[in-house]
């Protein structure tokens, strides 16, 4: 079992608009409360957050909409970086990383910022991949991708459209084995081989389930053509 202890302490958030701040606040350890009336802009601030963090947003306030980008000032396990990403309805968008904190950032210019990928490429690694190196945390793969910090954070963050009553954020076509890897790695708790051996055998699983129905199948369409005996002879 690998003990992990990723830690994520977000010291300021800044949203721009026009090239002006609509957002910016500083954060402090422990509780913090984000309060305000109705309408006022507290779930797209949250919204904000979780996608500069790598979630991925479907369902935009009009408001979080029509602002430009949002800077997280981070220090992840220990060391102060600052993430950007552009907002825009478009999926799986990039997210760019400066070494260093946010006072920096804002005076940096273009060169200085690295820019990565939603999906890692044979070139680039993803921003998954290094925010989860920066934290010290192995990347198992969930079927036929990888985890990411879209799922990471589906476990941290709970939108409003999400029932009380479920812990994950509300996705289609969902992965338990996907949600049992993402709590494991957040908890400390995560075993490579165990996950490895459960992902092999759920893979193993669905193909006998579809070898089994093809059999079913054909055995269906030879009782029609008046061949019941399908018995398998050398």
């Amino acid at each position: 079992m690998t003990q992990l202890k990723p830690s994520i302490f977000i010291r300021r958030v800044y949203v721009s608009k026009n090239s002006k701040a609509a957002f910016d606040e500083h954060f402090h350890r422990g509780l913090n409360i984000i309060r305000g009336q109705n309408s006022s802009g507290k779930t797209s601030i949250m919204n904000l957050i979780a996608f500069g963090l790598g979630r991925d947003v479907r369902n935009w306030k009009r408001e979080a909409l029509s602002c430009d980008f949002i800077l997280i000032d981070a220090e992840i396990n220990g060391k102060i970086l600052t993430l950007k990403r552009e907002i825009d309805e478009a999926q799986r968008r990039p997210l760019y990383i400066f070494d260093g904190n946010i006072e920096s950032a804002l005076r940096a210019g273009p060169q200085d910022w690295l820019k990565y990928p939603y999906n890692s490429t044979s070139e680039k690694e993803s921003f998954s991949d290094a925010l989860f190196n920066v934290m010290g945390m192995p990347r198992p793969r969930a079927e036929n991708s990888k985890i990411t910090m879209h799922q990471v954070m589906r476990l941290c963050y709970a939108d409003q459209p999400t029932p009380a009553r479920h812990i994950f954020n509300i996705e289609p076509f969902d992965s338990a084995l996907t949600r049992e890897a993402v709590f494991s790695l957040l908890t400390g708790l995560y075993n490579d081989n165990l996950y490895q051996a459960q992902t092999e055998l759920d893979f193993n699983e669905k193909k006998l389930d579809k070898a089994d129905s093809e059999i079913r199948s054909i055995t269906k369409l030879l009782a029609k053509s008046g061949i019941t005996d399908t018995t398998l002879r050398s």
